[in-house]
Formats: structure tokens, sequence, C-alpha cells
């Protein structure tokens, strides 16, 4: 009897760990994320912006950028093919997926987009990092669209900010996770920003932060972006 029951958990215990490598080989990983969504959309996500990102990418780049990374099937549209229709939403950009949901409001755009791409993050503590920094950038966008600009040689608010993303960049090459999220993609709508108004960064103040900058640029995604021709803010 003594030996059947240890025959008994050692085939439990085999088959436990059988499943648990199963598990592991086949995880979600974000690359695997969009792979998955890649081979299961069939239908086309819709970016509604002023112009259609013709004249000006403004805040469509961020969600064009995340699309094109995740090769994502997307069409840019003029704000007046809504015909009224804005749903529940006020503003564009809007975005109507692929089960005919709409939103605005760029953070919870790229927030849900995230999810939806596999741009979120791998883990509970990526994904929070992701929601902050979302909302970390908006804030920064706001600081500098004020008039005047909120960034000034007395609050050191640019100092402040950097020194913050340069901290989050210990980790990683990006700013959540080892590959670009779309807080990445949102950061990179407020350096052209940023860089346009205050110069490039420092680099020997700010090295993690001038290398993201520059891994950023060199996305594909970016590349096309830049190569469009097309002003990011009018």
């Amino acid at each position: 009897g003594g030996r059947i029951a240890r025959k008994k958990i050692h085939f439990v215990m085999r088959f436990v760990a059988s499943n648990a490598a199963t598990t592991a080989r086949h995880a979600l990983t974000p690359r695997r994320r969009q792979q998955r969504h890649r081979a299961t959309t069939t239908m086309t996500i819709q970016v509604f912006y002023w112009g259609a990102c013709k004249k000006f990418w403004g805040r469509g780049l961020p969600i064009v950028l995340a699309l094109e990374h995740s090769a994502t099937k997307y069409d840019v549209k003029d704000r007046d093919e809504l015909q009224g229709d804005f749903g529940f939403s006020f503003a564009v950009p809007i975005v109507k997926y692929e089960d005919g949901l709409s939103q605005s409001q760029l953070p919870s755009i790229l927030d849900v987009l995230g999810e939806k791409v596999g741009l979120h993050g791998k883990d509970f503590a990526e994904k929070v990092a992701v929601k902050q920094l979302l909302l970390d950038f908006e804030d920064i966008m706001q600081e500098n669209f004020a008039k005047p600009c909120k960034w000034t040689e007395e609050n050191q608010r640019q100092d402040k900010w950097f020194s913050l993303l340069e901290k989050r960049l210990n980790a990683n090459q990006f700013l959540a996770s080892a590959e670009p999220t779309v807080a990445d993609f949102h950061g990179f709508m407020a350096f052209e920003l940023v860089t346009s108004k205050h110069g490039d960064i420092d680099a020997a103040k700010y090295p993690k932060l001038a290398a993201w900058w520059t891994a950023m640029n060199n996305l594909p995604a970016a590349k096309k972006v830049k190569e469009s021709g097309v002003q990011v803010f009018p």
C-alpha cells in the first residue's frame, strides 16, 4: 500500500510540474499578445482626429505609434467623418474599436489600447508603471503648453521630471519594461514638445534619458512618422 501511494504522489508531482512548465512556455508575454492580436484581428481600429493627421499629428501621434509598432490594422479619419456621432465622447482623438465601442481622452485610450495590442507591460508592476507614466506625461505636456511655460529656472520642474524619468530607466532601456509600451509612445509626443522648447537632453546629466530618446527615434514606427513629413504640432 505504501509503495502504491508513493507512486501516486510521484505521478501527481510529475503531472503538476509538467503542466507548470507548459504554462510557462505558453505564457502571454507582450510579444505573444501582439502576435495573438494580429492573428485574431480581422477588423480595423479607427482613429478620428483633426484633418485625419495629414497636416499635423498632435494628440493622435502616440495612438498611431502604438498601432504601427504592434502591426495593428488601423485607419486615421477626419473628425468630420464622425458626422456628429461622438458617442459618449466630447473631443478628438476618438478611437473606435473593432466591436464598435469608442472612447476619447488620450491617456485612457492608450491604457485600453495597450492592453489590446500587448503594449501595457508584462506583469502588475509594469502595468502600474505604465498607468502612472501616461498621466506623468500628461502633466509634462500641460506644463509646457501653458503660457507662460511652467518650467522655469526657479522651480526646476525640468530637472525634477528628468531626474524621475532617469530613475525609472535604471531598470530597463524603456520606461516601464524591456520593450516599448504605450507609456513610451506617449513620452515620445511629450518629448517632441519638450525638446522643441528646451533643446536636446543633456546626455552628460541624464545619460539614460538621452539614450531612451535615441532608441525611441530609431524605432521603425517613429521613423515612419518622421518620414511622413507631417509636423507633430500645428
